[in-house]
């Protein structure tokens, strides 16, 4: 998953050093597309065991 998320620029959404933009809404609309994206992966990527504790996760760095 790390090699993915690095191919695809995206790490940062997930070590947390891309937070929630304060400004424009285009800004806040684009990281929210990213980090649903992100979120999207990860959830896809666990054991279906595991994604109950993660499927209410709104921010990929949670």
């Amino acid at each position: 998953m790390t090699m993915a998320l690095l191919a695809k620029n995206k790490m940062a959404f997930v070590d947390g050093s891309i937070p929630k933009p304060t400004g424009p809404h285009s800004l806040i609309v684009s990281w929210e597309i990213s980090n649903n994206m992100v979120l999207s992966w990860l959830l896809n990527s666990l054991h279906k065991a595991l994604t109950s504790t993660v499927v209410y996760a709104t921010n990929a760095a949670d």
